[in-house]
């Protein structure tokens, strides 16, 4: 296959050669795309050029199932995989890893954006970065993992049509994809990102939202259930109901007294929100005595499955859960706490969910196949 791919682009290198050269601008020089393994990118994504260093724009690194994650206003973002992730605090200039190794890199913002050091994390997480001078109409920062069919010298060549199109399109003002000129794979049609819509995920949290959470939520266009308590929904009324609003639902957390906490939580929440549950979950360490009440009383029970943790503070970063994710198959239960940590790491875990395509379900009284 893949000297088939490459006698193939010598073929159509061999017949551009003899199309009339067209005449390049000195602006040239200033012009560099990004390429991803054998993907022209549009100038859309150019990198951007300071002090000698290029960077890149953050979601470059999601296509080599590399998580970026924006830890509010913190002015702090990271990047991480399930083995490694690197922090960066924009507001003190100051970089670190998880074991709070520091590194002379920093992040930048150009345009509203956040911006990565291209060489530094590439290395980082074991990727090839390499700059290729172009033909005239720019030239080619190109990020590699391995995958790719082309050497350098061969994609510049096959890649020469697509940059004098973009380029005379940045030239005159185009929006690059005004023609439909999409990113481009310059071998046959190949992609590493397999679909996971086999495997359904099912999202819950114990507690009422932050609005945070909920913004994070409707961002990614994802429903979950809350689990409450009777004195959460008598705290914080219009909270609860904010949450059906956005289309969650509503279950009952239950601790020791299983069955008087349901009894309880189940009343006020009718009298606030004229609704009725069957859905039940339990605190940490009452799972058989709560599990024991709701097949006595017909209702569902929810396993926590990850994201609790031991003690049910949940986990502290975002890896924790997608490292579980890339393994499970067919099924998988998220269950976080509502706090302060989630509110951060929760964009990273819907943000690698909907990418990696999940089944993504609420989970609801008349879906209880897995419990």
């Amino acid at each position: 296959m893949k000297r088939r791919c490459i006698s193939l682009f010598l073929t159509v290198i061999l017949l551009f050669s003899f199309l009339p050269a067209l005449s390049p601008s000195a602006q040239a020089d200033d012009i560099c795309f990004i390429a991803i393994n054998d993907t022209l990118l549009d100038l859309n994504s150019a990198p951007y050029y300071l002090g000698g260093t290029y960077y890149i724009p953050y979601w470059i690194f999601t296509n080599f199932r590399i998580y970026y994650n924006s830890f509010g206003n913190t002015g702090t973002v990271s990047l991480f995989t399930q083995d490694r992730q690197i922090f960066f605090d924009m507001t003190n200039g100051v970089t670190f890893d998880s074991n709070n190794t520091p590194y002379n890199a920093q992040a930048v913002y150009s345009g509203g954006q956040v911006y990565l050091p291209a060489y530094f994390l590439c290395s980082y997480f074991g990727l090839n970065c390499t700059f290729i001078s172009g033909n005239g109409y720019g030239d080619i920062l190109r990020i590699t993992d391995g995958s790719e069919i082309l050497s350098n010298s061969v994609f510049l060549a096959a890649a020469k049509t697509l940059m004098v199109s973009r380029y005379e399109d940045y030239l005159s003002g185009k929006n690059p994809n005004e023609n439909g000129s999409d990113n481009s794979n310059l071998t046959e049609d190949k992609t590493n990102n397999e679909s996971r819509s086999d495997t359904a995920v099912y999202i819950s949290f114990h507690g009422l939202p932050t609005e945070n959470m909920l913004r994070s939520l409707e961002r990614f266009n994802v429903s979950a259930c809350f689990f409450v308590t009777s004195s959460e929904i008598i705290d914080s009324p219009d909270k609860l109901r904010q949450a059906l609003g956005y289309g969650h639902s509503i279950g009952i957390l239950c601790g020791r007294n299983a069955q008087a906490d349901y009894d309880s939580a189940a009343s006020v929440l009718y009298e606030t929100a004229m609704l009725k549950t069957l859905l039940v979950a339990s605190t940490t360490g009452n799972e058989n005595s709560v599990r024991s009440m709701a097949e006595a009383n017909g209702l569902v029970y929810r396993s926590t499955g990850t994201g609790m943790g031991n003690d049910g503070s949940g986990v502290s970063r975002a890896e924790d859960i997608t490292s579980v994710m890339e393994i499970s198959i067919g099924y998988a239960d998220i269950c976080l706490p509502s706090n302060e940590t989630t509110e951060h790491i929760l964009p990273a875990i819907l943000q690698y969910l909907t990418e990696q395509e999940f089944d993504l379900r609420i989970p609801r009284e008349i879906d209880n196949s897995f419990n």
